[in-house]
């Protein structure tokens, strides 16, 4: 997970637990954020908490190898739609 995809560098214990096995992870099945691949440092949020932590909580990974087939990457924030 990128520092971009949070509107703050605190993590909390369940991200600390996790982050060293989910990295192995993406390393041993060559595995790429697709939006972060071609958005390396734009900040877009998913998830806002009542305290207004903010995180993107949805991605979609693909191999390594399936970077070149990405024709479009569109993110759309529902929740404004929504709440309206």
């Amino acid at each position: 997970m990128s520092n971009f995809d949070r509107n703050s560098n605190i993590t909390n214990q369940t991200d600390k637990m996790c982050k060293e096995d989910w990295d192995k992870l993406e390393l041993h099945l060559n595995l790429v954020d697709s939006f972060r691949y071609n958005n390396s440092t734009r900040r877009l949020y998913s998830y806002s908490s009542a305290t207004n932590a903010k995180s993107r909580i949805d991605r979609i990974y693909i191999t390594q190898s399936m970077t070149g087939q990405i024709l479009n990457m569109q993110f759309e924030n529902l929740m404004s739609v929504i709440t309206k």
